[in-house]
């Protein structure tokens, strides 16, 4: 479910919003990594998860297939038959963080932060299982290549061309180009606290002015480390979200914009054990569009 914010009672679920992509450009060129071009045509006997998994089962084997009979890399073949081994037992596979691969640029990270949303349960897995599956497949491949800069190929960048068709096909169907990417803050807290600090208003303001400049909606993602239990840090992801939505209120935004989701421990941006603290898991994206 979505909610919209409001001052007078906050309430928030791991909300259901979809992330709108406001454009498509530039001719981009076919991959050899890529099937001819993004579906979204679903048997009405399989499942929308069933899909989704399928596809990733099946772009992952395609890319392990590369690797094998192209590049002779045995490892990277390996890894991806693993992830396709999982989504075919019905496994939760998820993308692969860039900060794990110390491929951390900005362009990967605000994808990975868009991608983590697209794929929020009952959302696009849902209503784009084929290109959600192909998506999260390619990104996957884009981070990779990236990581092992070494090699003499353009499969990096076929990769991270083959992600934003299938990203651009989620949301706006048939889409021959890079997306024009929404607009992400990020606001970091204190442990256990949910309240904003100099750094974080000045995040807002700087919010507040991209949505002035012609946006019309701004998505609020809250976000706990690992210290304490799932059910308390889901709680404290929702009261980030509300600190943050009601920040934005006193900055001008109109609270009818403004959709509100949590996340609790579940999308750290750096991976830790249990109980260790991480200030950049503590956090909010604010995601203008």
């Amino acid at each position: 479910m979505i909610r919209r914010f409001s001052p007078a009672k906050a309430v928030m679920t791991i909300a259901a919003a979809a992330l709108l992509v406001t454009a498509c450009s530039t001719a981009m060129r076919t991959s050899e990594t890529a099937t001819d071009k993004v579906t979204s045509y679903v048997s009405p006997r399989v499942s929308p998860t069933e899909a989704f998994r399928g596809e990733l089962a099946k772009t992952y084997r395609q890319l392990a297939t590369l690797e094998t009979e192209k590049w002779f890399d045995a490892s990277d073949a390996k890894y991806y038959n693993s992830k396709a081994y999982r989504a075919e037992k019905g496994q939760d596979v998820q993308p692969e963080d860039p900060e794990a691969w110390n491929v951390n640029t900005p362009e990967l990270r605000n994808a990975y932060d868009m991608l983590q949303i697209a794929l929020v349960p009952d959302q696009k897995k849902v209503t784009t299982p084929i290109a959600a599956g192909q998506a999260q497949a390619y990104f996957d491949c884009w981070v990779e290549q990236t990581q092992e800069k070494w090699i003499p190929t353009n499969q990096e960048n076929d990769c991270r061309a083959q992600f934003y068709q299938a990203f651009c096909q989620m949301y706006k169907g048939a889409c021959h180009g890079k997306p024009v990417m929404d607009k992400i803050y990020r606001v970091f807290f204190e442990t256990n606290s949910n309240k904003l600090s100099a750094k974080g208003w000045a995040t807002v303001d700087s919010a507040a002015a991209a949505y002035r400049a012609g946006a019309k909606e701004v998505l609020i993602a809250g976000h706990a480390d690992r210290v304490g239990n799932a059910d308390k840090n889901l709680s404290l992801s929702q009261s980030r979200s509300r600190a943050v939505a009601a920040a934005l209120v006193k900055k001008g935004v109109p609270s009818n914009v403004i959709v509100l989701k949590s996340f609790g421990e579940a999308q750290p941006l750096v991976a830790t054990p249990d109980n260790t603290p991480s200030q950049s898991n503590r956090r909010a994206l604010i995601v203008v569009r």
